[in-house]
């Protein structure tokens, strides 16, 4: 069952947003990264800073930035209203993950928010039940239902088998997690050698770092993966403005 919207922390806590924009973005095409693509005359990096930085409740930020870009990020960014770190990302989202963590600990957070980029709408109350949840979860993730039919499909294309879509739900982001438990569960994983996590939450399972609770997401939410959702995005930016 989804944590609906849980009351706010009774004690203060301090949070730094980690923004992750600095992948590739290969399957979108294009000669620059999905991340710096201009949308609604913004680039989509920008969108989720400037959500962050809006947030109350939110201390401080470190944006993780593909190395192509890091001067032009840095000079897009010299006065920010909050404290902010700009730095390099690594070779997979994991790595870099890693490496916002690492940044993050100047600002000695209670809870990090870890977010991607690529997802530039974000409402303020999918953030409230993101950081409400930290009183009874170690990592909290936004999520929505699954509401299309699902098969298994071999290699060769052939029909396998339906698939229930019941309890199946779709990842999104910022997730939210107890600092000392999600660097650890990353300092664990560097130092076994692995590099397959494609999701923050999925090392505080794998390690059994504490308990995870699902919040429910947005469905505006989208991740910027083709062309078609630049479209889809820039109605929903426009409207949200």
């Amino acid at each position: 069952m989804l944590s609906g919207n849980p009351a706010p922390p009774s004690v203060p806590i301090r949070t730094t947003a980690i923004i992750l924009a600095s992948g590739s973005g290969s399957r979108f095409g294009g000669d620059i990264p999905k991340q710096f693509h201009i949308i609604n005359s913004r680039p989509v990096y920008r969108y989720s800073v400037d959500a962050f930085l809006s947030y109350p409740l939110v201390d401080s930020l470190v944006l993780v930035v593909h190395p192509n870009f890091l001067n032009e990020v840095k000079a897009a960014l010299p006065d920010a209203s909050k404290p902010l770190i700009i730095v390099e990302g690594g070779a997979t989202r994991q790595a870099s993950a890693y490496a916002g963590l690492l940044a993050a600990k100047l600002f000695s957070p209670d809870t990090v928010l870890i977010h991607d980029a690529a997802r530039p709408y974000i409402p303020s109350d999918l953030i409230d039940r993101v950081i409400a949840s930290r009183t009874e979860a170690e990592a909290i993730s936004p999520v929505i239902p699954v509401t299309d039919s699902l098969y298994q499909v071999t290699s060769s294309g052939a029909f396998a088998r339906a698939v229930s879509r019941e309890n199946l739900y779709r990842v999104q982001t910022p997730q939210g997690f107890d600092m000392g438990a999600i660097l650890e569960a990353h300092g664990r994983a560097a130092s076994e050698g692995r590099h397959d996590f494609t999701d923050d939450v999925m090392l505080i399972d794998t390690y059994k770092l504490g308990n995870i609770v699902c919040v429910e997401g947005d469905p505006n939410n989208i991740k910027l993966t083709t062309p078609s959702d630049e479209q889809i995005l820039e109605i929903i930016l426009r409207r949200s403005k």
